[in-house]
């Protein structure tokens, strides 16, 4: 009746078959599961490492902030950066002798070598 007519003619009209009540829960215990533990174990050390990473930076910041101020500037500049990286390096280093004058390398050393 409607063959080659309007828009019924142009779209194909189909009813699949209902899914509801065909999928049935399986308990699966996620403390077992070892891929889970490993993912569990690597996003909590990368959260450790960043918090530490992440003082240091932070207080870097502060340090570039207080030296723009010195300078009358109203931005931290790059220079401000290097120089308070250097001066946090320094205190660091002096900062980490033992006592028998040999340096003593930390965290924060470190994370202020790579900035």
């Amino acid at each position: 009746m409607l063959n080659g007519q309007g828009i019924f003619a142009r779209c194909l009209i189909t009813w699949p078959p209902s899914l509801a009540g065909q999928r049935f829960y399986q308990p699966v215990d996620l403390t077992q599961d070892i891929s889970l533990k490993r993912y569990t174990q690597r996003i909590t050390d990368l959260l450790q490492r960043t918090t530490s990473a992440s003082k240091a930076a932070d207080n870097l910041l502060r340090i570039a902030g207080v030296l723009a101020v010195l300078e009358d500037r109203d931005l931290i500049e790059v220079t401000h950066i290097l120089s308070a990286k250097r001066s946090a390096a320094r205190r660091i280093h002096t900062r980490g002798r033992s006592e028998s004058g040999k340096s003593k390398i930390t965290l924060q050393e470190s994370t202020m070598r790579t900035l």
